[in-house]
Parts: structure tokens; C-alpha cells; sequence
């Protein structure tokens, strides 16, 4: 519950990190800016999130198929980890932020 929790408003201040960049370039009827600010901070959220994949591979994916088979005793590498568990919930909350269609359910079966 509280990693979840700490996701949800870690995604809310991102978002109004965003938000608050691109409406004050709309109020100076910057929309071209705007436009590319919003790109940006979309593809800068993005880029954070993929990073966190490629620095623990094993933090890709839902996570539900690999929770089943560590619990039917199947051995995976590096499945249940702390490592794994931060960059999961940090490349989802980035993933959210960016606007990309992920949920949030799925990764949380680490926690």
C-alpha cells in the first residue's frame, strides 16, 4: 500500500511539473512552445523510465508471470529483489507520468 501510495503522488507531481511548464507558455499564447515543451518533458519522462528497464532488465513487463512461477517455486534470477522493486515502481510512475498506457496493478504484486 505504501509504495503504491508513494507511486500515485510521485505521478500527480510529475504531472504537475508538466502541467505547470506548458500552461504558463500557453498563457503567453506561446503554443508552438508549448507544444515542444510538452513533447519533451513527454519524451524526457520516457526516456526516464526506460532507463530504469535497462539498469534491472528483470523490472520490464507486468511482473505477474514471474511472481507466479517464484511462488510455484520455480527459480528466476533477481526476480524479488529490492533493486528490481525500485526500479519497477520508478519506471512505472515515470511510464504514467509520460502518458504511456501502462497501469499500475500489475508491477505492484512486488510490493
Amino acid at each position: 500500500g505504501l509504495v503504491a501510495f508513494g507511486s500515485n503522488v510521485a505521478c500527480l507531481q510529475l504531472g504537475r511539473l508538466k502541467w505547470d511548464r506548458v500552461s504558463t507558455l500557453l498563457e503567453e499564447k506561446r503554443f508552438g512552445d508549448a507544444y515542444l515543451m510538452f513533447l519533451g518533458i513527454q519524451t524526457a519522462y520516457a526516456a526516464v523510465a526506460s532507463a530504469f528497464v535497462w539498469f534491472e532488465p528483470v523490472s520490464a513487463g507486468s511482473g505477474i508471470p514471474e511472481i507466479k512461477c517464484f511462488l510455484n517455486g520455480i527459480d528466476l534470477p533477481r526476480v524479488v529483489r529490492v533493486r528490481t522493486l525500485l526500479c519497477k515502481v520508478a519506471g512505472v510512475t515515470f511510464s504514467v507520468a509520460a502518458g504511456l498506457p501502462v497501469g499500475k496493478e500489475g508491477p505492484m504484486v512486488h510490493s
